[in-house]
């Protein structure tokens, strides 16, 4: 059998030469998570090869402190979300994506809420303090590392500002002409008082300036975010899947894949 060396290239991959190739990569922020990856070769598959290649890589990671092992799947219909279910993992949540033309828009409400935009240096900081009041302790959190990472996600951030406070936020990427919000959130302490449907609205008109339609993805279980969504014209276009496992449970399967 073809055996399974370290790629020297990438130190948490693992390569198994006209086969195929498994690893990881770690959470920024959240030490107890790790993501796989791993790809077999279509005339390789059902030999066992997949199995032996996870196998190699929750090892790796049993030396770490990684605690959990979670993978996404475009669809629960394929070979590779059957494979991850006959490997001890389990459906962790649905991510759906949202999408609406940018047309009849719904009129702007007065809060006394304003939307910015500032300089990235001031920017970026205020948007993940704000994320992480917005976001800890939910099941969706997950910090942003550093600016960088930030500026790689949102082409521009706007800001809701209400009674002097920064209470809101929303990130904007631009595909063509499609605009993706992502991440969308208020403070907290300022959640339930119709700031976030003030925000949205307020968004879907600055965007219609220069796109055509705007989508968003969040979890299933966002249930007051998703019927925010809804209310103005967001229907759902598509889901994908979050699988994991936990890394205490031994690499022996129901069956070899």
């Amino acid at each position: 059998m073809t055996p399974i060396k370290r790629d020297p290239d990438h130190q948490n991959r693992w390569l198994c030469a006209g086969v195929g190739y498994a690893g990881y990569t770690a959470f920024p922020g959240l030490p107890h998570l790790a993501e796989l990856e791993i790809c077999v070769r279509p005339e390789q598959r059902r030999r066992g090869h997949g199995s032996r290649l996870l196998a190699t890589v929750i090892d790796a990671l049993q030396q770490t402190a990684h605690t959990q092992l979670v993978a996404f799947c475009p669809d629960q219909e394929t070979a590779a979300y059957r494979f991850l279910s006959a490997h001890h993992f389990v459906l962790e949540h649905e991510e759906r994506t949202l999408t609406r033309p940018l047309t009849a828009l719904p009129a702007i409400q007065n809060l006394s809420a304003e939307l910015h935009t500032l300089p990235p240096p001031v920017a970026h900081p205020l948007f993940r303090q704000l994320y992480d009041r917005s976001f800890i302790g939910r099941p969706w959190y997950q910090p942003w590392a550093n600016d960088d990472e930030v500026n790689r996600a949102c082409d521009t951030i706007y800001f809701l500002r209400h009674a002097d406070q920064w209470i809101g936020f929303a990130g904007i990427k631009m595909k063509a002409t499609v605009a993706q919000i992502e991440p969308f959130g208020i403070v907290e302490a300022w959640q339930g008082q119709g700031f976030g449907r003030a925000l949205l609205i307020a968004l879907l008109h600055q965007i219609a300036q220069t796109a055509t339609a705007a989508t968003l993805t969040l979890w299933h279980e966002n249930r007051p975010a998703l019927a925010l969504y809804q209310q103005h014209g967001f229907v759902h276009t598509d889901s994908s899947y979050w699988l994991t496992r936990s890394l205490a449970t031994k690499t022996q399967t129901r069956k070899q894949v």
